[in-house]
């Protein structure tokens, strides 16, 4: 259900305006839940069950697999969303999971980065560091502002690109020395 709400709404033009705090509480929640579950039928002094290690493991894996597909998206809140609950649940049940649940968790750290990173990644297959090209790169990439922003969303992108800049400079200050 959290799935769906949250592809229906990202196909929505500006849909998370609405959304969005429903969806976050949602969110918070059903990863709240998924913790008390997990410290309850794995605490210390819970005798294992099979069954309900295997249901414990699907509940994690389905919550960080919505959650990691949360941190792709476009809202900045949304994907803030899905780091945070991921973090929770990570610190808050991490003493009580077993190394299969790690490796669920560890997965969906893999998903969720790599999946952010997909647009950097295409974004710098562009640029070649041997190109006997004066620019270096490989294909022509454009920026373009989008027309329907509204002056706090432009503002956002401006600082982001910023920080990023400022950030590129330091790796090249710093590898001076």
């Amino acid at each position: 259900m959290v799935q769906n709400w949250l592809r229906r709404t990202s196909k929505i033009f500006r849909g998370w305006d609405n959304f969005a705090p429903n969806f976050k509480q949602c969110c918070g929640l059903t990863t709240d839940l998924v913790v008390d579950y997990l410290t309850h039928l794995q605490g210390a002094d819970v005798v294992r069950n099979d069954a309900y290690l295997s249901a414990t493991t699907l509940m994690l894996k389905q919550l960080l697999l919505v959650m990691a597909e949360c941190v792709v998206q476009p809202t900045e809140s949304i994907a803030r969303l899905g780091c945070a609950c991921i973090r929770h649940v990570l610190v808050s049940s991490g003493p009580l999971l077993t190394p299969e649940q790690w490796e669920v968790c560890g997965v969906a750290c893999y998903r969720a980065c790599s999946n952010s990173l997909q647009e950097l990644h295409q974004l710098t297959m562009a640029f070649s560091p041997r190109s006997e090209s004066f620019y270096g790169d490989v294909a022509q990439v454009k920026v373009a502002a989008r027309r329907d922003a509204t002056v706090e969303e432009s503002e956002r992108l401006r600082q982001l690109a910023a920080q990023v800049r400022f950030s590129s400079n330091q790796i090249s200050l710093s590898g001076s020395f």
